[in-house]
Formats: C-alpha cells, sequence, structure tokens
C-alpha cells in the first residue's frame, strides 16, 4: 500500500501543475486561459483513449512493471517541460502524460489497491490509498512551495517547481520497483479475453458508476480553480493562492481514511451520497461568498469543506465496485470502461473554465463555475442511488450471465 500511494502522489503533479501555479504558468509559457486549458484537454483526450484499453492491459501485466515505467517516463519527460518549451511541444508532452498515467498505470493502480482490501474492507482499501496520495503530494508540494520561494524570478521558481516534480516521479517510480512485488499464483493468471469488454459495457451498474465518477470528478476540478480564485477574486498573490491549493492535499488524507472507514459501517453508496449532498452546499456557497479581504475566513472554511466531500467522495468511489457485485476478475476492464466517461471532466472542464474565466473576468467566472458544480453534485446523487437500485434488484451473478 506504501508503494501505491508513493506513486499515485507523484504521478500526477505535472500535467496537473495549474491547479497551484495557473497565473505563473500562464505568465511562463505566454499563453492565455483557455492556451493552458488547452494542455490540459489535450492530457484528457489522450487519457480517455487509454482508459478502456489501459483496464485490459491491467489484467495481463503486473502492476509493478506498468507503474514503475509509468513513473519513470513520465519524471523524465517532466525536465523537457521545466524548459519552457513552444506551445506544441508543450500540447505534445500533455499528450505523452495522457499515455504514460492511464495505459500502463491507472486501472493497474485500482486492479492492486482492490486486491489489497478483503470484500468487507474495500472502504478502508480505498481511503488509504487515496489519503496517503494526499500526504505525498501535501509534502511534495510544500517542497514546491519552498522551491519557488527561493527565486526572484516567478519564470525560474516555476521552472524550479517543475524539476522538483520531475525528481520526485523518478524516484516514485525506482521505489516502485523495489516495493512492489510481482503476482504469484492465481494473481499472475493472464487469461483476459477481448470478450470481457463486451460483458462489462452490457451490465448498467457499470454505467451508473461512470456516472457516479463523472459528476465527482467534475466537483474534484472545482477545486483545481482554488489559486485562482484567490488571486483573482481576492487580490492575493500567487504565493498565498499556491498555499491555499496546497491545504487541500492535508485535508484529503483525513477526509479519504475516515470516510473509507465509514464506508464499510453504512455501505460505500450512502458515504458517497453524503458527499455530493454536502458539495451542493459548499459549492452552492462558494458561488455567493464575498470577496472583501475581510472574509477570507470564509474562504477557508468553504474550502475546507469542499476538500472534505471531495476526497471522502474520490476515498470510496471505488468501492462500489465491491456493492455494485462487479466480479474481481472484472475489474481492470470495469474500471478502464466507467473511466472512459467517468474522467471525460479532464478534457472538458480545461476549456470550460478557462473559456468562464476569459468571457467573465474577476469573479464572476468563478461564480458561475461553482455554481456548475453545484448542479453537478445533485446528479452524482441520483447516479448513487442508481446504483443501489440496480445492485438489489439483480444479483451480480445474474448480470454477468445475461451480459455474456
Amino acid at each position: 500500500m506504501f508503494a501505491l500511494v508513493l506513486t499515485g502522489g507523484t504521478i500526477y503533479t505535472l500535467p496537473y501543475l495549474r491547479q497551484a501555479f495557473h497565473a505563473t504558468m500562464l505568465e511562463a509559457l505566454g499563453v492565455t486561459n483557455q492556451e493552458l486549458g488547452w494542455l490540459n484537454s489535450s492530457f484528457g483526450v489522450l487519457a480517455l483513449i487509454c482508459y478502456l484499453p489501459g483496464g485490459w492491459v491491467a489484467d495481463k501485466v503486473s502492476a509493478r512493471k506498468l507503474l514503475t515505467v509509468s513513473m519513470l517516463v513520465t519524471g523524465a519527460t517532466g525536465f523537457a517541460f521545466a524548459a519552457l518549451p513552444p506551445y506544441p511541444i508543450l500540447i505534445a508532452l500533455h499528450a505523452l502524460w495522457g499515455v504514460t498515467t492511464i495505459l500502463t498505470y491507472w486501472a493497474a493502480l485500482i486492479k492492486a489497491t482492490r486486491a489489497w482490501g478483503t470484500a468487507d474492507e474495500q472502504g478502508k482499501a480505498f481511503g488509504f490509498l487515496d489519503g496517503g496520495r494526499g500526504l505525498i503530494e501535501g509534502g511534495v508540494g510544500l517542497v514546491a512551495i519552498f522551491v519557488f520561494g527561493q527565486f526572484a524570478n516567478r519564470v525560474a521558481g516555476l521552472q524550479g517547481v517543475i524539476v522538483t516534480y520531475s525528481v520526485a516521479t523518478i524516484v516514485g517510480g525506482v521505489l516502485a520497483w523495489f516495493f512492489i512485488p510481482e503476482p504469484k499464483g492465481d494473481e499472475a493468471s493472464t487469461a483476459v479475453s477481448l470478450e470481457q469488454f463486451g460483458i462489462v459495457a452490457k451490465m448498467p451498474v457499470v454505467w451508473a458508476h461512470a456516472l457516479v465518477i463523472l459528476f465527482a470528478y467534475f466537483a474534484y476540478w472545482g477545486t483545481f480553480d482554488i489559486a485562482a480564485f484567490a488571486t483573482d477574486a481576492f487580490g492575493q498573490s500567487d504565493a498565498f493562492g499556491a498555499e491555499l491549493a496546497n491545504a487541500r492535499n492535508f485535508i484529503r488524507p483525513v477526509a479519504a481514511i475516515t470516510a473509507g472507514f465509514l464506508a464499510d459501517k453504512i455501505k460505500p453508496s450512502r458515504a458517497v451520497t453524503a458527499g455530493f449532498l454536502t458539495l451542493v452546499v459548499a459549492y452552492g456557497a462558494m458561488a455567493a461568498i464575498p470577496t472583501a479581504a475581510s472574509a477570507l475566513w470564509l474562504l477557508w472554511i468553504d474550502i475546507a469543506v469542499v476538500a472534505i466531500a471531495v476526497y471522502a467522495l474520490r476515498g470510496v468511489y471505488y468501492a462500489l465496485l465491491e456493492e455494485g457485485g462487479v466480479p474481481v476478475y472484472l475489474t481492470g476492464t470495469a474500471v478502464g470502461f466507467v473511466s472512459i466517461i467517468g474522467y471525460t471532466p479532464d478534457i472538458v472542464m480545461p476549456i470550460f473554465t478557462g473559456w468562464l474565466l476569459d468571457t467573465f473576468p474577476g469573479a464572476a467566472g468563478h461564480r458561475y463555475l461553482y455554481g456548475a458544480l453545484a448542479f453537478g453534485a445533485i446528479a452524482g446523487v441520483v447516479a448513487t442511488r442508481a446504483i443501489v437500485m440496480l445492485s438489489q434488484s439483480e444479483p451480480s451473478e445474474v448480470m454477468v450471465e445475461e451480459a455474456a
């Protein structure tokens, strides 16, 4: 679990750099908000293409090999990013990361985590994974903020941050090779058929699970706007925005692990429903919060509540695989399938957010974003209830036999 947490806490720092250094990236790269959004969208497009085959690959190749290769390639190419190359190369780098962090990484991570926990401890397993990732991201983030502050020039500071993240990712890859064992016995089986894609696609509970992840991930993307909201609406510095954004990483382990244990007690679907309902209130409040400097304490509180709900969701929504009755041998394929739908915000949200911020400058664009996220959380509640009804009305064995 430590090895899985270590890789998960470092591999996404490079493609998601904008969440803490949004304003500095605009200056250093010489791009607009929408052009910055296209960088993340190029990552999202390749990720979307890779989710389904990545699930199949995870059922064929050991997690040790997949995770190690993913970390080393992602970290090594980060040094090219640190050189602040021309825009077409930046697009190509983000597209490449869509492959290295998804095709050879994501489903392998989820499958290994599900195997780590028993059928009654799925909430705990995924809670430890996401909570631990938060601790790693937060720790590396503090180092990055320190490095950024050592440079008088913001552009040079950003380059230092990128190098820091690149080194951390490579170290994670090296340690993954030593700490993650090769599968043994039945776990080493590679008897995976392409027919599994069709079986998974015919299971209604898998479609409902994909929608749960979709709306939860929309909510997660809202946290990427924290630093920009602090600078645009409250007039705060980039350093303050980065500190505010990084603070949620230390909320993440408490929220995810607590939600994991709670989910094992009350069922994952109930914990997920509670998370979505909290986000309806929290994002609604973000859309209406005063932007005077005297209201900064309200911003801290609201962001803390958003972070608790978002990371509680991320900590347990894959535990719905067990509650929904998805067989273990279909885990990799199912994760690939639900990810195609569930992570489309990686494509849509950067462009949508960039358009909002360019079209409605200042606080207005951020307020419209948070209002939309509140409505998305309502849809998440509906999707979660659908999983409950489907799992109660049709046992997993029947669903798989009928799909086959």
